[in-house]
């Protein structure tokens, strides 16, 4: 199995662990929104450090560094993996269409397809990690809920199709959390691409 295949799996798996103990998110805004338990309601930020702690257990990994800055900038890369003689600098993105409440959120889809800089999208940060100098692979993750009215892998295959216009894309590495607590996001696809 190649090391973003496994990486790709793993993300999946420490979500799967993380759900099994029932996280309750509480919202970092000023109202501190308390969400129903599971990992479906945390956000992108909450998600990745919890996944990062399980992702740092792996034998196989030798270092996971996070919040990397890049270069002449004041942005910073999600993760950077370490393992053997590779480093794989790697953005992710969550596409959660619906909300604790069971309502869609049709604004979601600019953290996706957005094309510009400013909304950080998947399809920017891309361009972001090619242009930044960053010496090793790049890669994108996103992770996805699905939903009955509203399966993920439909935005996922648009993902791909925007994605040509601006750089290229791997074959497409995925992995799937299921059975998760949260009533409403029991079901999380992981998506992955080495791109340049």
């Amino acid at each position: 199995m190649d090391y973003f295949e496994k990486i790709v799996a793993d993300y999946a798996s420490a979500m799967k662990l993380i759900d099994a103990k029932k996280p309750v998110y509480v919202s970092q805004r000023k109202n501190k929104n308390i969400y129903k338990p599971g990992i479906g309601p945390h956000s992108e930020t909450a998600t990745n450090k919890l996944v990062v702690e399980e992702l740092q257990k792996k034998e196989y990994i030798q270092s996971i560094d996070t919040e990397i800055p890049y270069p002449n900038s004041r942005k910073k890369c999600d993760i950077k993996f370490n393992i053997d003689d590779r480093v794989i600098y790697t953005e992710v993105k969550m596409m959660r269409i619906m909300g604790d409440n069971n309502k869609a959120n049709d604004n979601i889809f600019m953290h996706i397809f957005s094309p510009y800089e400013k909304q950080n999208s998947a399809l920017t940060d891309g361009i972001k990690l090619l242009k930044s100098n960053f010496e090793g692979e790049k890669s994108i993750l996103i992770y996805g809920y699905d939903y009955a009215d509203y399966p993920v892998e439909k935005t996922i295959n648009l993902f791909e199709k925007a994605t040509k216009d601006f750089f290229t894309i791997s074959k497409r590495y995925e992995a799937i959390a299921e059975k998760l607590v949260h009533p409403v996001h029991h079901t999380c696809k992981v998506y992955g691409w080495l791109i340049s």
